[in-house]
């Protein structure tokens, strides 16, 4: 009736999205994600020569105030990240082995009863101990500061996070989040942060 083209920017990283049509769309991320490229990266084929115009939001609620604190970064592995994956394996064994409470505390029977003990400090030592595991040493400072949020993220991973509600295992094995408390969307560009996704992948024996 228009004769208006319409197409989307909701494609895999290694796809480019096509621009030219005459209304495109998107989500914010997704928008953000490609403004990013062409700005910072100086990709001009995200965008190609299309000009900034008019824009209309649909839910801004929800991205005013339910995704507020979400945003958008254009990341790449860190280098030797996979080597701390045994880091991770050791904290997930853990946790499946003792149930860690939210001081981080867990309880062992000992020769004179139980006694509670303190899981950050626990398995700090068992990390000093090379007979027991072993990881590049240029790795240590690195890893003794993101262990308390390791911690956290495996407590979060085994014991909050729901399988087909907080997140879905899509057909190729991986792991989506779900914005379960707001619009119910998966979030197929979305990873979660400080070991998060990696719990979960072990927690599905999805990790490599």
């Amino acid at each position: 009736m228009f004769n208006l083209t319409v197409g989307h920017n909701c494609h895999e990283p290694s796809q480019t999205p096509n621009y030219s049509v005459d209304i495109i769309y998107g989500t914010v991320n997704q928008f953000a994600g490609d403004l990013l490229r062409t700005e910072f990266y100086l990709e001009t084929k995200v965008r190609g020569n299309r000009p900034y115009s008019a824009v209309i939001v649909d839910e801004v609620d929800s991205m005013f105030i339910d995704q507020r604190e979400h945003f958008t970064q254009l990341a790449s592995l860190t280098p030797g990240y996979k080597s701390l994956n045994v880091i991770l394996k050791f904290i997930f064994i853990f946790f499946k082995k003792y149930n860690i409470t939210e001081d981080n505390e867990f309880v062992i029977q000992q020769a004179n009863g139980f006694v509670k003990v303190d899981a950050l400090g626990f398995i700090r030592s068992k990390l000093n101990d090379k007979t027991l595991i072993e990881f590049p040493e240029f790795r240590r400072s690195y890893i003794f500061y993101k262990l308390p949020k390791w911690i956290k993220s495996a407590r979060r991973a085994l014991y909050n996070l729901q399988l087909d509600i907080d997140y879905i295992i899509n057909k190729e094995k991986e792991i989506v989040p779900v914005d379960y408390l707001n619009t119910g969307v998966s979030q197929t560009h979305m990873h979660w942060s400080d070991g998060v996704h990696q719990f979960l992948q072990l927690k599905h024996n999805l990790l490599e």
